[in-house]
């Protein structure tokens, strides 16, 4: 029965490769994305072709991602999925972790080897810490001397008007200025670090700031100095704002006193702003108005003790007795934060 012989000639055949299947690596893809001008990049390029070549059973998916805009999209798709915060490359996306910054071959040849031996990881969704958030609102919040001081000043012109209500809209009409060119200010730098494309770059950048600024304030305290402070020009024209005593002025007051405020509190909000950029679009939003409706309550908290009647001057001078002890504050928590984020815990 030759036909019967072949038949089972074949059937063995066919068997003896399932087992060999069975047996053999399973198939391990791996999503590469890399900058062309990166250097650690085009340092591992070489080595995984090396890799690729000893492990037949790897797919390597390479995505150039500084000047192809599809690629970026795609790692952006990858960074959702993996719920990670990192915005620069080389990053190694494998199916159930990943690996970015100095990867070295070694790391990947020993992600490669686990796989191949069927063991998993759970791959954490990282996300901002809200009490992070939160503190870091309050404490915004509390050292911004800056805004505080035009506040007071609004306030102080009003008294004539003894109209409480009055008083109680205008200084709204400030407080809601402030928060809408915070927000704006706040999402344009989120959206400048996450386009950026070079997170090690931005991320040092802003550690450097934080350090400066909370060196500056430390500083300022022992000498009574205020480095970071509205600047002199301005000065001038917030006081001719002031003047108008108006809703639409105060407004407007209220914008130009976010903007040259910022050196007050840039220290703290540059770092909550870079660890937003790594959330997703929708999520960065929202925490984004919770830290910044968070940050305004201290000005909520003025604009009600004056309306219950305490007068703006007994607050300006509060505030100036205070003021070297709230700088010495905030530069330490400057200096924490920076420190923080330089050992990776931020």
């Amino acid at each position: 029965m030759p036909n019967l012989r072949s038949l089972t000639i074949i059937l063995l055949f066919i068997l003896s490769l399932l087992i060999q299947a069975s047996f053999a690596a399973p198939t391990i893809e791996m999503y590469y994305f890399y900058g062309a001008d990166c250097p650690h990049c085009q340092e591992l390029n070489p080595q995984l072709d090396e890799i690729e070549a000893a492990h037949p059973n790897l797919i390597i998916h390479r995505y150039e991602v500084y000047y192809n805009d599809t690629n970026y999209a795609i790692f952006d798709e990858f960074r959702d999925r993996y719920g990670i915060k990192v915005g620069g490359v080389p990053v190694f996306f494998f199916n159930d972790t990943y690996l970015a910054g100095d990867v070295t071959k070694e790391e990947i040849e020993t992600e490669i080897a686990r796989i191949e031996k069927g063991e998993k990881v759970e791959t954490v969704k990282t996300e901002i810490s809200l009490s992070f958030l939160i503190i870091s609102g309050i404490v915004n919040g509390l050292i911004n001397l800056c805004t505080f001081a035009v506040l007071i000043l609004l306030l102080t012109s009003l008294l004539s008007l003894n109209e409480r209500r009055k008083i109680f809209l205008i200084g709204i009409s400030f407080i809601s200025a402030v928060y809408v060119t915070y927000l704006f200010v706040g999402f344009g730098l989120i959206n400048t670090f996450l386009f950026a494309r070079a997170e090690s770059y931005v991320r040092g950048v802003v550690i450097v700031i934080a350090l400066v600024a909370g060196v500056v304030n430390v500083r300022d305290y022992f000498t009574g100095e205020s480095t970071l402070a509205i600047p002199g020009f301005a000065k001038p024209k917030i006081k001719e704002m002031i003047e108008y005593a108006s809703l639409p002025a105060a407004g407007i007051l209220g914008v130009f006193a976010t903007l040259v405020g910022l050196p007050c509190t840039v220290g703290v909000y540059l770092p909550i702003l870079n660890a937003l950029s790594a959330e997703p679009p929708i999520h960065a939003l929202f925490y984004l108005m919770l830290y910044d409706l968070i940050y305004t309550l201290p000005l909520f908290g003025i604009i009600a003790l004056v309306y219950f009647g305490t007068d703006p001057a007994a607050l300006d001078e509060m505030r100036e007795g205070k003021k070297r002890y709230i700088r010495l504050f905030g530069g330490v928590v400057m200096l924490l934060i920076g420190g923080l984020m330089l050992l990776g815990v931020v």
